[in-house]
């Protein structure tokens, strides 16, 4: 969100020009507080790092348990050791 609120404000500036960093419209003041909020908001690649995580974290147990699995049935043990 923070991404998507600065490059509008970007653009809005460069839709007015000289005029868009003026006091006579708030885009100024908005890219400002754009800049503040990404401050604030942290680095986007820990956000989508942990989303990624989240979101792989059934198939990575799926993958470990198959292995386990395999390992098990190649050295004769049966029920995965559990």
């Amino acid at each position: 969100v923070p991404a998507a609120l600065a490059a509008t404000v970007d653009r809005a500036i460069q839709v007015h020009g000289a005029a868009g960093l003026s006091n006579d419209f708030p885009l100024a003041y908005a890219s400002v507080m754009a800049r503040a909020l990404r401050i604030v908001d942290g680095p986007d690649e820990v956000h989508l790092r942990t989303i990624s995580r989240d979101e792989m974290r059934p198939y990575v147990i799926r993958k470990k348990r198959a292995a386990t699995e395999a390992r098990d049935a190649r050295e004769g043990r049966e029920g995965g050791g559990r």
